[in-house]
This record gives C-alpha cells, sequence and structure tokens, in this order.
C-alpha cells in the first residue's frame, strides 16, 4: 500500500513508474513533465507507492556513437548502439527506423535514408538479468530559411534625417527556432544580434526589428540581416546563413546653411564663395541677392561691395552683412613743384577701411602739423605720408621743390687784355629751377663757354681783335630773366667787323634772281646795301641777274655796310657772279669722214655755243672716260661762241673709242656747272697682224696630221689664206698630213696685209699604230668603238687608250686595244692610242667629230614685218638652234626648189651653238608670193667613217608678198578714124590692185572713176585719160579717140595706123603725125 500525504505527491509519484513501464510508446513521456490542473487551495494528500527498481543510466553497459546527430531535414541519419557484456536481447526504439530486439549481437545500427521527422528522438536498449536500461542520441533535425528578406515597415521612399523608422527581417520556414540568430548589417557593420527561446523542434517563420534614426552620413547605406544556425561543432561547418537582398536608403535632409555669420570681414579681392554653405537632399534652390538684385557669391569684392547680403533657400531669407577691408592707400604724386611764398597743399587722397589716421613726416625726423602751409625756399624737401588703421599701415614720401627766380648777376665786369692773352668773364646768378645762361657776343673760334656748378664762364684765349665787343650775359628760369652786359677792349688789336652775308658768294644763272640776307652778330646793328652808287636801307637784297649784268657786268661786288652799338661801323664786300649754261656743246671731226686709219692726224672740234663769264671757262677733252686735255684762259668777257679743237693720232686701240668734250664754269670753290655734248665714236682701220700663235717651225709625223691655224687681227677683219706651192687655200685653219715645205699664211684688208712663214718638216716615227676606222664620226650620246692594232712585236712594254671618257689602262702581251664608249657625251674628246716600246712611245690620235642636228631651223626678216616693197633691199635671217660642230654646217637658201646661195662657217667650236647667217635680197614684181627657206646641212659625207645619215634639217617656209606700183605696157594708144563702139581698156597690174581715175578733155573733171574700161560710144573724138594708182606709185595712160563723122567715107593714108600704141621710150610725134585733118 502506497502512503500519500497528498494528491500532488501521489502524482509525482505514478508519473515515472508509468513512464517506464511504457517504454513500447516512445515520445509519450521522457520529454515531457505532466502537469495537472489541480486546486492549489488544499494540500495534496499523501499516497504512497509499492518499491520500484529503477536502472541508473549512466551504468547502462552500452555505447552510443555518436552521441549527437545534427542532420538536415530528408537527409540520411544513422548512428550505432554497442555493448561488451553478455545480455537477453538489444534493440532500437523510434518513430522511424527502429531496430527490433536482438539477442547474441554485440553491436546494433539505427538508420534512416531520408529523416522527416522533426521530433526524432531514438533510444538504444539493452536487457540484462532481466533488468533493462537505455541510452539514446541527441537528434537535431534543421532546416535552411526558404527566404530572408529586409523591408520598412509602414514607409516606402526616401527617409528623413532625425526621425525615427523601423526595419523589418522576415526569415521563412526555418528550424530549429531556438538554434536561429539574425543579425542586422549597416554596410559591412554589425549593428544587431537577436536569439529567439522558442524550443519547437518543427520549422516556423520568424520575424525580428531594428530600429534606426538615419543621418545624412546614412545616405545610400545598404541595411541587410542574415539568418545563421547555430548548430553546434556536429553540425555543418562554416555554420549555414542565408542573408536578405540589401536595402538601399535615401535619406533626405536639410537645407541647412554652414559658415553663416551675421558679419563677414573680408579682404577687397576675396568672395563670398565659401561662406553660408547651402547643403541639403535634394539639393535645394537658392540664389544670393543684394540691393533686390541677383549676386553672384564667388565675384570678387571692392571697396564698394559692403552692405547687406540675403540667401534665399525655397523662400527663406537669410541675411548675411559684409563688411570689405582694404587700405590704408594714399593716392598722391612723387614730385612738386611750388613757387615760393605760395600757399600749398599737396593733393594726396588717402582711402581705406576701417578709419584711417593720417600724420605728415619731415624728413623723417620732425612731425608736422600738415597742410596747407606757406612754402618759403628752405621748405623744399621729402616729405613722408604715414596712414594706418587696426589693420595695417601704408606711407608714401614726396619731393616738394620750392623756385625762385634768378637773382641780380654778379662778378660780372668789364676787361682790358692784351692781345695774345687770354680772359675770362663770369656770370652769376642764383635760381631755381637752376638758370640757364646765354651769351650776346660775336663769336669766334678762340671763345668757349663753360657752364658748371650753376655759374657761366666765358673763356677768351689768344685774344685778338675780333673779341673786342659787348658780351652780354642773360640768365633766365621758367620764373624770370636777368641779363648784363660789359666790354672787353683787347689793346694792341684791331676791331673785328660782326657782319655776316649768307650767301656768299653768289653764283646765279642768267636770268634768275635770288635774295641776299647780310646780318651783325652784334644786337641792335644797323644794316643796308650799296652797289653801282646804289644804297638801300635793308638787311637783305635782291640780285636780278639782268639788271646786275646791265649795271656790273657777269661778275662785280655789292657791299653791306653796318652800323654798331659800342662797335665801330665796318662793311663786308659781296662777290656776285652771273652766269650762263651753253645753248649747245658739239664735237665733230673737223674736215673729215670716217673711218680713220692708225697712225694719222686728225682734228677733233669743239664747239660751245653762247657761255659766259668765259673767263671761268674750262674746256675738257674725254676719250671714253679718260680725260687727255683741259683748256682754259679765254680771252673774251662777253657772252660768246668759243670753238677748240683736239689733234688725235688713232690707233688701234682706238678703234670704236667715243670721244667728247666738256664744259665746266668753275664758279667757286663749290659750284661748278657741267655740260657735256654727245659721244663722237670713231672707228679707226689698221692693217693685219698676225698672232705670234703661229711658231716658224712645225714637226709632221706621217700618219700623224697637223693642223696650222693662222689667226690675225685687223679692221675691217682681215680674210686669211694660205699659199702652198702656188696653191691658195681660203681660211686660218690648214691641215698638213705627209707634205713638208714652206707654207705661207697672208693676211689681208682694206688697209694693208701681213705675212708670215711656216717650216713644216716631216718625220717619220719608229712605230706604227693603226686605228679603224681612222676617224670617227659620232652622234652626240650614240656609242662608238675604234680598235687600235699595232705590228710592233708583242714585246712592247703596253699599249693602252687615253680619253676624256672611254680610258683603256695599260695593257701588256696584246696587240690590239678597243676604245669603247656606249653614250659618247664629250663634245671635244680627242682619245689617243699609244704603245709603249724601249725606244720611247708611239701614240696616235683618234679624229673624233661629235655631231648634233639642229634643234630648230627658222627664217625671218630682219628689221621688217609686212609686205616687202619693189626693188628695195631686205635681209633674210636663218637661225639654226643648237648645232654642232660649226664647220660641218652649211646652210643653204632656197628661193621656191631652187637653190640660191650657200653659206659656209669656220667657226673651230666643237659644242652645240645657235648659228644665224642672212641673205640680201632685192624683190622684184614677180617675187610676189615667192617662197624662201633655209636649210642647215651637216656634212657628214665628207668622211669616211661612218653610215651615211640624215644631215639636213629645214626651216619653215617664208612666203613672200611684194607690192609694186601699176605699170602699164604702152602709155599712148590711139584709135583714128573708128566708127565702132571703142572700149578703152585701162587694166594694169600692180600689187595692192590699183585705183582707176578717167580724165577727158571734153569733159575737163574726173569720171568713171574705179573702172578700167570706159566706152565711149557716145563720147565722141578726144584724148582720154586713165589714171592707175596704189600705195606704192602711178601710172597715167592717154588714149587718143578720133571717130568718123556719119555718113563720110575717108580713108586714112597709107602711113597711118587707124589703131596703134605707144609704148614706153617711143616718141608720140613718130605715131600720130601725120594725122588726116
Amino acid at each position: 500500500m502506497l502512503d500519500h500525504t497528498s494528491q500532488r505527491d501521489l502524482f509525482g509519484i505514478l508519473l515515472p513508474l508509468l513512464c517506464f513501464c511504457l517504454v513500447q510508446i516512445p515520445g509519450t513521456c521522457a520529454a515531457n513533465s505532466l502537469q495537472p490542473n489541480l486546486p492549489s487551495t488544499q494540500p495534496a494528500p499523501n499516497v504512497t507507492s509499492a518499491p520500484l527498481n529503477i536502472t541508473d543510466h549512466s551504468d547502462c553497459p552500452i555505447k552510443i556513437q555518436p552521441v549527437k546527430l545534427v542532420v538536415e531535414f530528408g537527409d540520411s541519419v544513422s548512428a550505432n548502439c554497442s555493448t561488451t557484456i553478455t545480455h537477453e536481447g538489444m534493440g532500437w526504439e523510434a518513430s522511424d527506423g527502429g531496430v527490433d530486439m536482438m539477442q547474441m549481437v554485440q553491436n546494433i545500427t539505427w538508420r534512416v535514408e531520408s529523416l522527416t521527422h522533426w521530433d526524432m528522438k531514438p533510444i538504444c536498449y539493452i536487457n540484462v538479468n532481466s533488468v533493462q536500461c537505455e541510452l539514446g542520441p541527441s537528434v537535431t533535425v534543421y532546416k535552411h530559411p526558404d527566404r530572408v528578406s529586409i523591408s520598412t515597415v509602414n514607409h516606402t521612399g526616401p527617409m528623413i534625417e532625425g526621425r525615427e523608422y523601423e526595419l523589418q527581417c522576415d526569415v521563412q520556414n526555418v528550424a530549429p527556432v531556438h538554434l536561429l540568430t539574425v543579425s542586422w548589417y549597416k554596410g559591412q557593420h554589425l549593428v544587431k544580434r537577436e536569439n529567439f527561446s522558442d524550443k519547437s523542434p518543427f520549422p516556423f517563420n520568424k520575424t525580428t526589428t531594428l530600429q534606426i534614426s538615419p543621418s545624412r552620413d546614412d545616405e545610400g547605406v545598404q541595411y541587410r540581416c542574415e539568418a545563421e544556425l547555430n548548430l553546434g561543432p556536429e553540425g555543418p561547418q562554416p555554420p549555414p546563413k542565408v542573408t536578405s537582398d540589401p536595402l538601399n536608403i535615401t535619406v533626405y535632409f536639410g537645407p541647412e546653411l554652414s559658415n553663416c555669420p551675421g558679419v563677414v570681414h573680408l579682404n577687397e579681392g576675396a568672395s563670398l564663395a565659401g561662406y553660408c554653405l547651402v547643403t541639403g537632399k535634394p539639393f535645394p534652390d537658392f540664389y544670393w541677392k543684394r540691393e533686390e538684385s541677383v549676386f553672384d557669391p564667388t565675384t570678387p569684392l571692392n571697396r564698394n561691395s559692403s552692405g547687406e547680403y540675403k540667401i534665399i533657400i525655397n523662400k527663406n531669407v537669410t541675411s548675411l552683412t559684409v563688411e570689405v577691408i582694404y587700405g590704408p592707400e594714399i593716392s598722391c604724386g612723387h614730385h612738386f613743384i611750388v613757387q615760393e611764398d605760395t600757399y600749398f597743399t599737396p593733393n594726396c587722397t588717402v582711402n581705406g577701411f576701417p578709419q584711417i589716421t593720417e600724420n605728415w613726416y619731415k624728413d623723417e625726423d620732425d612731425i608736422l602739423s600738415g597742410f596747407p602751409r606757406t612754402m618759403y625756399r628752405n621748405a623744399a624737401g621729402n616729405y613722408t605720408l604715414i596712414a594706418s588703421n587696426n589693420y595695417s599701415n601704408v606711407s608714401h614720401v614726396i619731393q616738394i621743390e620750392v623756385w625762385y627766380p634768378p637773382s641780380e648777376i654778379s662778378e660780372l665786369q668789364n676787361e682790358n687784355v692784351s692781345i695774345g692773352k687770354d680772359v675770362v668773364l663770369k656770370c652769376v646768378s642764383y635760381a631755381n629751377p637752376r638758370p640757364s645762361y646765354r651769351w650776346i657776343y660775336h663769336q669766334t673760334s678762340n671763345v668757349r663757354i663753360v657752364d658748371e656748378d650753376g655759374v657761366s664762364r666765358l673763356h677768351i684765349t689768344n685774344a685778338d681783335g675780333e673779341n673786342t665787343g659787348t658780351y652780354m650775359c642773360i640768365v633766365t628760369n621758367v620764373l624770370g630773366i636777368k641779363n648784363k652786359a660789359v666790354r672787353v677792349d683787347v689793346q694792341g688789336a684791331k676791331a673785328a667787323c660782326p657782319l655776316s652775308i649768307n650767301p656768299q658768294p653768289v653764283v646765279l644763272a642768267y636770268g634768275s634772281s635770288h635774295n641776299v640776307t647780310c646780318e651783325s652778330s652784334v644786337p641792335s646793328a644797323s644794316l643796308s646795301w650799296k652797289y653801282a652808287d646804289k644804297v638801300l636801307n635793308e638787311s637783305t637784297l635782291v640780285i636780278n641777274s639782268n639788271l646786275f649784268t646791265d649795271m656790273l657786268g657777269w661778275s662785280g661786288k655789292a657791299s653791306c655796310l653796318g652800323h654798331f652799338v659800342g662797335l665801330d661801323d665796318c662793311q663786308k664786300d659781296l662777290n656776285v657772279i652771273i652766269y650762263k649754261r651753253p645753248d649747245k656743246v658739239s664735237i665733230s671731226a673737223s674736215s673729215h669722214a670716217e673711218p680713220m686709219i692708225e697712225g694719222e692726224n686728225y682734228t677733233l672740234q669743239c664747239n660751245i655755243q653762247n657761255v659766259a663769264p668765259v673767263q671761268f671757262l674750262t674746256v675738257n677733252w674725254y676719250k671714253g672716260q679718260d680725260l687727255v686735255k683741259s683748256e682754259t684762259d679765254f680771252e673774251t668777257k662777253d657772252l660768246s661762241t668759243i670753238n677748240t679743237t683736239l689733234v688725235i693720232s688713232p690707233s688701234r686701240k682706238d678703234n670704236k673709242k667715243q670721244y667728247s668734250c666738256e664744259t665746266v664754269l668753275k664758279l667757286g670753290p663749290q659750284s661748278l656747272c657741267e655740260n657735256k655734248s654727245d659721244p663722237l665714236n670713231i672707228a679707226v682701220h689698221y692693217k693685219p697682224a698676225i698672232t705670234d700663235k703661229l711658231p716658224p717651225r712645225v714637226p709632221v709625223f706621217h700618219g700623224y696630221p697637223v693642223v696650222l691655224i693662222c689667226e690675225a687681227s685687223g679692221y675691217p677683219e682681215p680674210s686669211v689664206a694660205w699659199i702652198v706651192n702656188n696653191n691658195r687655200f681660203e681660211g686660218g685653219n690648214l691641215t698638213v698630213k705627209d707634205n713638208g715645205g714652206d707654207y705661207t699664211c697672208i693676211a689681208n684688208n682694206s688697209v694693208g696685209s701681213d705675212t708670215r712663214v711656216v717650216q713644216v718638216v716631216q718625220k717619220d716615227v719608229s712605230c706604227k699604230l693603226v686605228l679603224k676606222p681612222p676617224e670617227l664620226l659620232v652622234k652626240y650620246g650614240a656609242s662608238a668603238s675604234v680598235d687600235c692594232s699595232t705590228a710592233t712585236p708583242s714585246n712592247h712594254t703596253g699599249m693602252g687608250w687615253e680619253a676624256s671618257q672611254g680610258a683603256v689602262g695599260m695593257m701588256e702581251d696584246v696587240q690590239l686595244i678597243t676604245w669603247k664608249v656606249d653614250n659618247l657625251v664629250h663634245w671635244e674628246i680627242q682619245p689617243v692610242c699609244f704603245v709603249n716600246t724601249l725606244a720611247g712611245q708611239c701614240q696616235i690620235k683618234l679624229p673624233v667629230t661629235v655631231y648634233k642636228f639642229p634643234d630648230q631651223v627658222s627664217i625671218s626678216t630682219v628689221g621688217h614685218t609686212g609686205p616687202l616693197i619693189e626693188g628695195k633691199q631686205y635681209e633674210l635671217q636663218c637661225d639654226v638652234h643648237n648645232v654642232a660642230p660649226v664647220d660641218l654646217l652649211t646652210v643653204n637658201w632656197y628661193k621656191g626648189q631652187h637653190l640660191v646661195a650657200k653659206t659656209s662657217f669656220s667657226d673651230s667650236t666643237k659644242t652645240p651653238v645657235n648659228q644665224s647667217t642672212r641673205f640680201h635680197i632685192s624683190l622684184s614684181r614677180a617675187d610676189d608670193g615667192v617662197r624662201y627657206r633655209c636649210e642647215a646641212e651637216l656634212k657628214l659625207s665628207r668622211t669616211k667613217a661612218g653610215t651615211q645619215v640624215s644631215s639636213k634639217v629645214a626651216s619653215q617656209v617664208l612666203g613672200l608678198t611684194v607690192h609694186y606700183r601699176p605699170q602699164a605696157t604702152s602709155v599712148v594708144e590711139i584709135f583714128n578714124e573708128t566708127t565702132k563702139v571703142v572700149a578703152l581698156n585701162c587694166t594694169v597690174k600692180a600689187n595692192p590692185p590699183p585705183r582707176y581715175t578717167w580724165s577727158s578733155t571734153n569733159l575737163g573733171k574726173e569720171f568713171n572713176i574705179g573702172h578700167p574700161v570706159l566706152n565711149i560710144s557716145s563720147m565722141g573724138s578726144g584724148n582720154y585719160t586713165c589714171t592707175a594708182s596704189n600705195g606704192i606709185g602711178s601710172v597715167s595712160k592717154l588714149f587718143v579717140v578720133k571717130t568718123k563723122p556719119r555718113g563720110m567715107v575717108v580713108r586714112a593714108p597709107a602711113h597711118v595706123t587707124p589703131h596703134a600704141e605707144v609704148s614706153l621710150g617711143e616718141t608720140l610725134n613718130s605715131k600720130l603725125l601725120p594725122m588726116a585733118s
């Protein structure tokens, strides 16, 4: 029987017994305490049970591995239960995966493939000695949240700074809740952790909140929350976490003003930038105003910017007082000039803020009461103004000058000085500004003035008569003037005359006038002029050349008279020269016509017409630019014509020299009047002279032609020819091959001749070289080659070619060597083939002619364009451009198809030149329409080398138009006793076509103008004249017509021809007489 003291005590005893007995119903008792809802007002009765045997679990002989299990919902799980003792049976009791009791085993495992029970509590039990004990692992089943999210509670949009807001974190479907921790983060910083005490193993939704009060610094901050299951060391590592998406918050604040005091003191030039800074979000609209005008706070402020400024932010106004600090500033000049005894205030202005204090100092010591004040000369000096306020101080220095006029002149007195001695005049005056000194005196070279230290000294050195006189010192400054005069007498000297005439002398062209001024260096002088017994009380004399020559001739004098205060009267003379240039200066060869002959005497005459005054005339003779003669001392003094001559004996050097004569009127040291004649060109003819380049003796070797060159000078240009064995060869160049003997060169012109004999000596060479071909004709730029061979034994020491192009170095053991050029561009090339033997060197020159066809050949008339006139002489010019060599050139002149002239050239130039030649023609009317052309021919066929090529280049055709006067075949045509209609035909040939006019003795006027044929059927007998004319000339023809009266038959005498013509040169009477009456 159980002894219970109360119902509570009885329930406490039965509950463990019941749980132990009902081990086959797991989960009903192990985790719960049954608390019956019993009244607590009365104590429970005491109840006592029978004794119960209970095994202490701590002594249960089994081992669970692992002791704690943490498994995610739905995952597999297992635990092992083992024992080391003999037992009567062991097994696992569990809501899922239970294992029935088994005997004879020491180890048994509980296993579930997918755990889906949240409150799983498996128990391993063992029966030992009819006693059962049990033990089980701790099992925690967890699940990650499906979602973790963060949000604001009852709010959307931006937050306002300083207000309270609540953030909410929602963790959905998580288990177990008591292991859950929710962490709040602001950015990366943890701000709150929250755990839960709910012991339920089942999934729940959990919500947690965070209170915040954001500031402006939180703008853009991200909040997030994080759910973490703290499953211990048996759980997954690191512990599983699920984080919400971040929550971005936008914080609005303001608007606010910072650094905005009520009063701001700024230096001038600064701005309000940095004051009253506006912040806020969203950023507010604001602006500054000053005096009702919008103002930019970055504007630099000046002294006038002080005042009240307003900042308007969303219609809210904040005021700011600005005071601009500047200065002190002094505006003042640096230098002042004050007249003595005047009241003076310097114009100085002081500005600044705050209040300025001004103080004046003189010479850094004395403090003055200030200005204005009366200025005396001792008040001059430096003054300093110091301006100061609480912030700064400045100073300014001014200089004050006190000016006063010159004082009376002192230390200046009269002086007596002996001739040749020195004397000094001293002039002293005191003034400010320092005065300037000026002396009035008769200026001479031995007087000098030295101004130094406010004193002026006049030094007279080696005094003479010119220094006698009055000396006045004048002292001036801007305020006044003083002067003083003293006298200097030079003992033993005559006083000078202080007069000057300008200009002096006067050289005046005839027909003009000039003013001459007489001046005195001494003040208060009375001046006058005297000439030809006339006196003019003026300082200026007007000289009229025409009147002067009438009174005084071509040269004379006038005098200036001077009357002075303190000096003797004196006069100075003026020399006057009136001149006239020659009307004409000409030169001629007296009694001679050009040309002159060398060595003979000739007289040249210079004619000078109407020149004066002749006594100042010089005639200069020039040959070219060289003076050859000067002539003076002409006797006459009147206006006259002068002839003077020059005898010359011209030499050949004077040919084409120019002679001229020049007249020079030497009217004074700096007055020259020149007139020059036109030049006289002289031509001097002189006999030829053969130059010394022609040697008297010339050797010639066989196979080596030598060119003898004979050149001669002379005028006219001489012709040169060679005389060999009575044979004459024209031209100065003669080629000598093998013939020795005397060769005579003769040079002739119209004045004389000169001869020179050259002895040609023929010599043999010791070795022979053969050129193949022996000479060469090559077009410029073409290729060329020549073989040089020798019959000299092969033991010669070497052979080669020397040439300006294509040279071949010396080669041994050869008998033939070739000179070759692919592009020959040397015009004067002279290749030389040489061979060296023991006896010496043999060489042979290769004659090479490099030719070039002309670029152009043109024909033209010289000095004429347009039609040509019959009977006149003309020149045609043929221009051959860029041809070489000239000595092979022949110009052929063609008139139509007929060769009319040829011109050859002896010029030895090898390089291309432009060559011109002229052809003289005298045209007739038959030449009208004729066609001329010229043809440049290079006579390349004169050599035996090379291939025949076309060597002619023709000009364009020049067609000539010849104008000629009309010409009639007869001058008179007679029609006698005619009864028929007579046609008078006056047609003539002329170019340009003539104009016809008719006149008759019957009519007395011209008629039928422009028609060459006149019908006279109704006009009857009479004389009819036809005139044909053009711009070249005219011709007239007379028609004599005598008609037979009607009804009459008159027979003419047998010797009278009824129709006859009289040609030019016949006698008219021979045809007309006798006439039938």
